[in-house]
Protein backbone atom coordinates (compact mmCIF):
# COMPACT_ATOMS: atom_id res chain seq x y z
CA UNK A 1 0.00 0.00 0.00
CA UNK A 2 0.82 3.95 -0.68
CA UNK A 3 1.76 5.84 1.80
CA UNK A 4 1.66 9.54 1.87
CA UNK A 5 6.12 9.44 1.77
CA UNK A 6 6.34 6.74 -1.03
CA UNK A 7 2.91 8.41 -2.85
CA UNK A 8 5.30 11.84 -2.92
CA UNK A 9 8.83 9.87 -4.31
CA UNK A 10 6.91 8.09 -6.64
CA UNK A 11 5.51 11.13 -8.37
CA UNK A 12 8.47 12.49 -8.04
CA UNK A 13 10.26 9.44 -9.73
CA UNK A 14 7.32 9.83 -12.37
CA UNK A 15 8.36 13.48 -13.08
CA UNK A 16 11.94 12.45 -13.54
CA UNK A 17 10.86 9.50 -16.05
CA UNK A 18 9.00 12.60 -17.87
CA UNK A 19 11.80 14.69 -17.77
CA UNK A 20 14.27 12.16 -19.33
CA UNK A 21 12.41 11.13 -21.95
CA UNK A 22 11.70 15.23 -22.95
CA UNK A 23 15.43 16.03 -22.49
CA UNK A 24 16.61 12.79 -24.40
CA UNK A 25 13.81 12.76 -27.05
CA UNK A 26 13.76 11.10 -29.95
CA UNK A 27 16.36 8.44 -28.79
CA UNK A 28 17.72 8.41 -32.16
CA UNK A 29 21.06 9.41 -33.60
CA UNK A 30 23.73 9.14 -30.97
CA UNK A 31 27.07 9.76 -31.81
CA UNK A 32 30.29 10.52 -29.90
CA UNK A 33 30.27 14.01 -29.72
CA UNK A 34 33.43 16.02 -31.16
CA UNK A 35 33.62 18.01 -27.55
CA UNK A 36 33.78 17.27 -24.04
CA UNK A 37 30.83 16.60 -22.54
CA UNK A 38 31.15 19.41 -19.77
CA UNK A 39 32.20 21.99 -22.55
CA UNK A 40 28.66 23.50 -22.55
CA UNK A 41 29.38 24.60 -18.83
CA UNK A 42 31.40 27.29 -19.89
CA UNK A 43 30.03 28.47 -23.18
CA UNK A 44 28.65 32.15 -23.34
CA UNK A 45 24.97 32.98 -23.27
CA UNK A 46 23.50 30.92 -26.42
CA UNK A 47 22.88 33.29 -29.10
CA UNK A 48 19.01 32.37 -30.25
CA UNK A 49 16.65 32.37 -27.15
CA UNK A 50 13.13 33.31 -26.18
CA UNK A 51 11.51 33.81 -22.83
CA UNK A 52 9.11 31.36 -23.79
CA UNK A 53 11.73 28.64 -23.54
CA UNK A 54 13.31 30.14 -20.39
CA UNK A 55 10.07 30.03 -18.76
CA UNK A 56 9.40 26.13 -19.70
CA UNK A 57 13.11 25.25 -18.15
CA UNK A 58 12.22 26.52 -15.15
CA UNK A 59 8.85 25.69 -14.58
CA UNK A 60 9.48 22.05 -16.15
CA UNK A 61 11.35 21.03 -12.87
CA UNK A 62 9.26 22.65 -10.55
CA UNK A 63 7.36 19.98 -9.95
CA UNK A 64 9.83 17.44 -9.66
CA UNK A 65 11.72 19.90 -6.85
CA UNK A 66 8.18 19.96 -5.72
CA UNK A 67 7.54 16.46 -4.62
CA UNK A 68 11.41 15.91 -3.59
CA UNK A 69 11.10 18.31 -0.78
CA UNK A 70 7.62 17.22 -0.01
CA UNK A 71 9.25 13.23 0.72
CA UNK A 72 12.27 15.00 2.29
CA UNK A 73 9.49 16.86 4.78
CA UNK A 74 7.45 12.70 5.07
CA UNK A 75 10.61 11.20 5.78
CA UNK A 76 12.62 13.37 8.24
CA UNK A 77 11.65 17.10 7.94
CA UNK A 78 13.98 17.75 10.97
CA UNK A 79 17.11 16.25 8.63
CA UNK A 80 19.11 18.80 6.44
CA UNK A 81 20.73 16.02 4.96
CA UNK A 82 17.52 14.85 3.00
CA UNK A 83 16.43 18.72 1.77
CA UNK A 84 20.04 19.39 0.83
CA UNK A 85 19.68 15.59 -1.24
CA UNK A 86 16.52 17.16 -2.55
CA UNK A 87 18.38 20.40 -4.09
CA UNK A 88 20.92 18.79 -5.34
CA UNK A 89 19.43 15.48 -7.15
CA UNK A 90 17.43 17.74 -9.95
CA UNK A 91 20.50 19.70 -10.38
CA UNK A 92 22.81 16.60 -11.19
CA UNK A 93 20.07 14.78 -13.14
CA UNK A 94 19.95 17.88 -15.39
CA UNK A 95 23.75 18.11 -15.53
CA UNK A 96 23.82 14.19 -16.82
CA UNK A 97 20.55 14.94 -19.14
CA UNK A 98 22.28 18.38 -20.38
CA UNK A 99 25.76 16.36 -20.79
CA UNK A 100 24.13 13.44 -23.09
CA UNK A 101 22.43 16.16 -25.41
CA UNK A 102 26.23 16.71 -26.49
CA UNK A 103 25.36 13.04 -28.30
CA UNK A 104 22.56 13.86 -29.99
CA UNK A 105 22.72 16.12 -33.19
CA UNK A 106 19.18 16.82 -32.59
CA UNK A 107 19.91 18.45 -29.32
CA UNK A 108 21.94 21.70 -27.90
CA UNK A 109 23.26 21.40 -24.53
CA UNK A 110 23.07 24.49 -22.55
CA UNK A 111 24.38 25.90 -19.39
CA UNK A 112 21.25 27.86 -19.16
CA UNK A 113 19.26 25.62 -19.57
CA UNK A 114 21.26 23.27 -16.31
CA UNK A 115 20.93 26.53 -14.51
CA UNK A 116 17.12 27.28 -15.06
CA UNK A 117 16.02 23.85 -14.17
CA UNK A 118 18.34 23.65 -11.13
CA UNK A 119 16.56 26.84 -9.90
CA UNK A 120 13.12 25.88 -10.82
CA UNK A 121 13.61 22.46 -8.81
CA UNK A 122 14.84 24.49 -6.23
CA UNK A 123 11.36 26.71 -6.32
CA UNK A 124 9.73 23.53 -6.06
CA UNK A 125 11.15 22.64 -2.86
CA UNK A 126 11.48 25.92 -1.47
CA UNK A 127 7.32 26.00 -2.23
CA UNK A 128 7.35 22.29 0.04
CA UNK A 129 9.44 23.52 2.59
CA UNK A 130 7.29 26.45 3.17
CA UNK A 131 4.34 25.05 3.22
CA UNK A 132 6.16 22.16 6.00
CA UNK A 133 7.07 25.10 7.87
CA UNK A 134 3.31 26.73 7.52
CA UNK A 135 1.55 23.68 8.60
CA UNK A 136 -0.29 23.54 5.49
CA UNK A 137 1.33 19.80 4.36
CA UNK A 138 -0.16 18.47 7.80
CA UNK A 139 -3.62 20.28 7.17
CA UNK A 140 -3.50 18.62 3.85
CA UNK A 141 -2.69 15.06 5.16
CA UNK A 142 -5.90 15.48 8.37
CA UNK A 143 -8.03 16.91 5.32
CA UNK A 144 -6.94 13.97 3.05
CA UNK A 145 -8.05 11.73 6.14
CA UNK A 146 -11.24 13.55 6.04
CA UNK A 147 -12.43 12.80 2.27
CA UNK A 148 -10.35 9.23 1.41
CA UNK A 149 -9.60 5.99 2.54
CA UNK A 150 -6.50 5.10 4.11
CA UNK A 151 -5.67 3.46 0.60
CA UNK A 152 -6.70 6.17 -1.80
CA UNK A 153 -3.03 6.78 -2.95
CA UNK A 154 -3.30 5.04 -6.19
CA UNK A 155 -6.38 6.42 -7.24
CA UNK A 156 -5.51 9.77 -6.42
CA UNK A 157 -2.32 9.72 -8.44
CA UNK A 158 -4.79 8.26 -11.42
CA UNK A 159 -7.00 10.82 -10.76
CA UNK A 160 -4.35 13.57 -11.11
CA UNK A 161 -2.94 12.13 -14.19
CA UNK A 162 -6.39 12.08 -15.65
CA UNK A 163 -6.20 15.86 -16.58
CA UNK A 164 -2.92 15.61 -18.00
CA UNK A 165 -3.74 12.56 -20.58
CA UNK A 166 -6.44 14.76 -21.98
CA UNK A 167 -4.66 17.56 -23.19
CA UNK A 168 -3.72 15.04 -26.09
CA UNK A 169 -6.10 15.76 -28.83
CA UNK A 170 -8.64 12.18 -29.09
CA UNK A 171 -10.64 10.88 -31.56
CA UNK A 172 -13.61 12.10 -29.26
CA UNK A 173 -12.87 14.34 -26.19
CA UNK A 174 -12.31 12.51 -23.20
CA UNK A 175 -11.85 8.71 -25.01
CA UNK A 176 -8.64 7.58 -24.26
CA UNK A 177 -7.31 4.67 -24.54
CA UNK A 178 -7.80 4.62 -28.35
CA UNK A 179 -4.87 2.40 -29.50
CA UNK A 180 -6.69 0.46 -32.48
CA UNK A 181 -5.27 2.59 -35.19
CA UNK A 182 -1.71 2.25 -34.22
CA UNK A 183 -2.15 -1.71 -33.52
CA UNK A 184 -4.13 -2.08 -37.26
CA UNK A 185 -1.16 -0.56 -38.24
CA UNK A 186 1.22 -2.79 -36.76
CA UNK A 187 -0.74 -5.94 -37.66
CA UNK A 188 -0.70 -4.67 -41.44
CA UNK A 189 3.03 -4.25 -41.27
CA UNK A 190 3.35 -7.45 -39.65
CA UNK A 191 0.97 -9.07 -42.38
CA UNK A 192 3.31 -8.29 -44.98
CA UNK A 193 6.13 -9.95 -43.39
CA UNK A 194 3.93 -13.33 -43.75
CA UNK A 195 4.91 -15.58 -45.71
CA UNK A 196 2.50 -15.67 -48.95
CA UNK A 197 1.19 -19.62 -48.60
CA UNK A 198 0.22 -18.73 -44.65
CA UNK A 199 -1.50 -15.18 -46.08
CA UNK A 200 -3.70 -17.12 -47.95
CA UNK A 201 -4.83 -18.60 -44.21
CA UNK A 202 -5.45 -15.19 -42.63
CA UNK A 203 -7.26 -12.86 -43.40
CA UNK A 204 -5.41 -9.49 -43.83
CA UNK A 205 -6.17 -7.34 -40.94
CA UNK A 206 -7.55 -4.01 -43.52
CA UNK A 207 -10.43 -6.65 -43.93
CA UNK A 208 -10.78 -7.07 -40.12
CA UNK A 209 -14.75 -5.85 -38.97
CA UNK A 210 -15.20 -2.92 -37.30
CA UNK A 211 -18.29 -0.81 -36.38
CA UNK A 212 -19.04 2.67 -37.85
CA UNK A 213 -18.58 5.69 -35.56
CA UNK A 214 -22.55 6.65 -34.69
CA UNK A 215 -23.66 8.98 -32.61
CA UNK A 216 -24.40 6.33 -30.13
CA UNK A 217 -20.96 5.63 -30.19
CA UNK A 218 -20.11 9.02 -29.74
CA UNK A 219 -22.27 9.79 -26.87
CA UNK A 220 -21.37 6.61 -25.20
CA UNK A 221 -17.87 6.66 -25.26
CA UNK A 222 -18.13 10.53 -24.20
CA UNK A 223 -20.23 9.29 -21.29
CA UNK A 224 -18.32 6.91 -20.25
CA UNK A 225 -14.87 8.62 -20.57
CA UNK A 226 -16.21 11.23 -18.10
CA UNK A 227 -18.04 8.52 -15.83
CA UNK A 228 -14.37 6.47 -15.31
CA UNK A 229 -13.03 9.00 -12.73
CA UNK A 230 -16.24 10.05 -11.68
CA UNK A 231 -16.59 6.33 -10.42
CA UNK A 232 -12.89 5.73 -9.38
CA UNK A 233 -12.88 9.08 -7.00
CA UNK A 234 -16.64 6.91 -5.77
CA UNK A 235 -14.63 4.12 -4.80
CA UNK A 236 -12.41 6.04 -2.47
CA UNK A 237 -14.26 8.81 -1.25
CA UNK A 238 -14.51 8.19 2.72
CA UNK A 239 -17.98 9.13 3.16
CA UNK A 240 -21.35 8.49 0.41
CA UNK A 241 -22.09 12.12 1.08
CA UNK A 242 -18.76 13.52 -0.57
CA UNK A 243 -19.80 12.02 -4.11
CA UNK A 244 -22.25 14.08 -5.38
CA UNK A 245 -19.73 17.04 -5.01
CA UNK A 246 -16.92 14.81 -6.18
CA UNK A 247 -19.32 14.18 -9.27
CA UNK A 248 -19.67 18.19 -9.67
CA UNK A 249 -16.42 18.54 -9.79
CA UNK A 250 -15.60 16.24 -12.26
CA UNK A 251 -17.96 17.07 -14.71
CA UNK A 252 -16.82 20.95 -14.54
CA UNK A 253 -13.65 19.75 -14.68
CA UNK A 254 -13.79 18.22 -17.71
CA UNK A 255 -15.29 21.24 -19.32
CA UNK A 256 -12.28 23.44 -18.03
CA UNK A 257 -10.02 20.90 -19.19
CA UNK A 258 -10.90 20.22 -22.53
CA UNK A 259 -11.40 23.62 -23.19
CA UNK A 260 -8.03 24.33 -22.83
CA UNK A 261 -6.78 21.38 -24.70
CA UNK A 262 -9.15 23.12 -27.50
CA UNK A 263 -7.53 25.97 -27.30
CA UNK A 264 -4.15 24.74 -26.81
CA UNK A 265 -4.37 22.93 -30.00
CA UNK A 266 -6.32 25.07 -32.76
CA UNK A 267 -5.71 28.60 -30.58
CA UNK A 268 -7.06 30.55 -28.15
CA UNK A 269 -10.66 31.52 -29.80
CA UNK A 270 -11.29 28.07 -30.48
CA UNK A 271 -11.71 27.45 -26.33
CA UNK A 272 -15.12 26.33 -27.55
CA UNK A 273 -14.56 24.12 -30.36
CA UNK A 274 -14.99 20.78 -29.01
CA UNK A 275 -18.56 21.57 -28.00
CA UNK A 276 -21.26 19.43 -29.86
CA UNK A 277 -24.57 18.03 -29.08
CA UNK A 278 -23.06 14.69 -28.49
CA UNK A 279 -21.05 16.04 -25.43
CA UNK A 280 -23.77 17.69 -24.18
CA UNK A 281 -25.65 14.29 -24.26
CA UNK A 282 -22.18 12.31 -23.20
CA UNK A 283 -22.18 14.47 -20.07
CA UNK A 284 -26.05 14.05 -18.97
CA UNK A 285 -25.06 10.34 -19.24
CA UNK A 286 -22.06 10.53 -17.22
CA UNK A 287 -23.98 12.52 -14.83
CA UNK A 288 -26.98 10.05 -14.94
CA UNK A 289 -24.82 7.14 -14.19
CA UNK A 290 -23.10 9.40 -11.36
CA UNK A 291 -26.71 9.45 -9.69
CA UNK A 292 -27.40 5.92 -10.28
CA UNK A 293 -24.34 4.53 -8.52
CA UNK A 294 -24.17 7.70 -5.23
CA UNK A 295 -25.35 4.59 -2.89
CA UNK A 296 -23.08 1.76 -3.82
CA UNK A 297 -20.95 -0.05 -1.47
CA UNK A 298 -17.46 0.28 -2.18
CA UNK A 299 -16.76 -3.26 -3.49
CA UNK A 300 -19.62 -3.08 -5.90
CA UNK A 301 -18.26 0.17 -7.08
CA UNK A 302 -15.00 -1.93 -8.45
CA UNK A 303 -16.92 -3.57 -10.85
CA UNK A 304 -18.48 -0.99 -11.83
CA UNK A 305 -15.51 0.94 -12.16
CA UNK A 306 -14.03 -2.46 -14.39
CA UNK A 307 -17.30 -2.67 -16.57
CA UNK A 308 -17.15 0.78 -17.42
CA UNK A 309 -13.46 0.66 -18.41
CA UNK A 310 -13.87 -2.52 -20.59
CA UNK A 311 -17.12 -0.93 -22.58
CA UNK A 312 -15.07 2.05 -23.16
CA UNK A 313 -12.29 0.52 -24.47
CA UNK A 314 -14.42 -2.21 -26.37
CA UNK A 315 -16.66 0.58 -28.16
CA UNK A 316 -13.48 2.96 -28.89
CA UNK A 317 -11.52 0.58 -30.15
CA UNK A 318 -13.78 -1.30 -32.11
CA UNK A 319 -15.18 1.51 -33.77
CA UNK A 320 -13.69 3.85 -37.22
CA UNK A 321 -11.04 6.61 -36.86
CA UNK A 322 -13.01 9.80 -37.11
CA UNK A 323 -11.69 11.48 -40.46
CA UNK A 324 -11.24 15.08 -38.49
CA UNK A 325 -8.93 13.22 -35.80
CA UNK A 326 -5.90 13.20 -38.17
CA UNK A 327 -6.14 16.75 -39.04
CA UNK A 328 -6.21 17.57 -34.90
CA UNK A 329 -3.40 15.73 -35.10
CA UNK A 330 -1.35 17.52 -37.60
CA UNK A 331 -2.19 21.04 -35.70
CA UNK A 332 -1.46 19.54 -32.75
CA UNK A 333 2.44 18.39 -33.14
CA UNK A 334 3.15 22.03 -33.97
CA UNK A 335 2.64 22.52 -29.95
CA UNK A 336 6.41 20.90 -29.47
CA UNK A 337 6.08 21.55 -25.23
CA UNK A 338 2.24 20.95 -25.01
CA UNK A 339 2.19 17.45 -26.15
CA UNK A 340 5.77 17.17 -24.48
CA UNK A 341 7.48 15.41 -26.87
CA UNK A 342 4.54 12.75 -27.17
CA UNK A 343 4.37 12.02 -23.81
CA UNK A 344 1.15 12.96 -22.87
CA UNK A 345 0.36 11.00 -26.62
CA UNK A 346 1.25 7.80 -24.13
CA UNK A 347 -0.28 9.24 -20.74
CA UNK A 348 -3.51 9.54 -23.02
CA UNK A 349 -2.90 5.88 -24.47
CA UNK A 350 -2.39 4.18 -21.07
CA UNK A 351 -4.39 5.53 -18.99
CA UNK A 352 -7.58 3.78 -18.93
CA UNK A 353 -5.20 0.57 -18.65
CA UNK A 354 -4.02 1.84 -16.26
CA UNK A 355 -7.39 2.15 -14.26
CA UNK A 356 -8.44 -1.36 -15.62
CA UNK A 357 -4.94 -2.82 -13.85
CA UNK A 358 -6.30 -0.69 -10.80
CA UNK A 359 -9.70 -2.29 -10.88
CA UNK A 360 -8.60 -5.82 -11.29
CA UNK A 361 -6.17 -5.45 -8.32
CA UNK A 362 -9.05 -4.54 -6.22
CA UNK A 363 -10.89 -7.29 -7.31
CA UNK A 364 -8.59 -9.64 -6.23
CA UNK A 365 -8.50 -8.37 -2.58
CA UNK A 366 -9.34 -10.94 -0.60
CA UNK A 367 -12.81 -10.04 1.30
CA UNK A 368 -11.69 -9.35 4.96
CA UNK A 369 -9.59 -6.49 3.11
CA UNK A 370 -12.37 -5.08 1.33
CA UNK A 371 -13.35 -1.41 3.06
CA UNK A 372 -17.14 -1.56 4.38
Amino acid sequence: MLTQRTMAWSLAGLFAALIVYASLYPFAGWRWPAVTWWAFVFAPWPRYWTLFDLTINAVGYVPFGFFLGVGAARQAPNTPRHWWAALVAPMMLSLMLESLQTALPSRVPSNVDWALNSLGAWWGVGLAWVLRRWGLLMQWSRLRRTLWTADAYGALVLLGLWPVALLYPTSMPFALGHISPELLDWAQTAWREVPPWLQTELSEPASWPILPWSVFTQVSVVGLGIFMPVVLGYQVLRQASFRKWWLLAVVLGAVVIESISSGLTYGPNHFAAWWTQAMLWGMLLAVGFGMMVLALDHRLLVWVLLLTVLTMLLLLNLSTQPPYLHESLEVWTQGRFIHFYGATQWLGWCWPYAVLWYAFKHIQLPVQQCRH
